[in-house]
């Protein structure tokens, strides 16, 4: 199922709410399930941004002056 969340940044930037498309795996019948389910798709999507600036960083040789 998708679901679009409105995400608030940390901080005190201007436009700091903005929507965010995710996608969680069957339904929830309760509130708690479904932030569970949201937050846990938030996660693997911060985790899948983490892992792939690791490779491009594990990629680039840095060479010293």
């Amino acid at each position: 199922m998708k679901i679009q969340v409105n995400l608030k940044a940390v901080g005190k930037r201007r436009q700091s709410v903005m929507p965010v498309c995710y996608e969680i795996q069957g339904r929830s019948s309760t509130v708690r399930e479904l932030i569970c389910a949201v937050t846990e798709a938030g996660m693997r999507e911060y985790n899948q941004r983490l892992e792939a600036s690791d490779l491009i960083r594990s990629k680039v040789r840095i060479i010293p002056y």
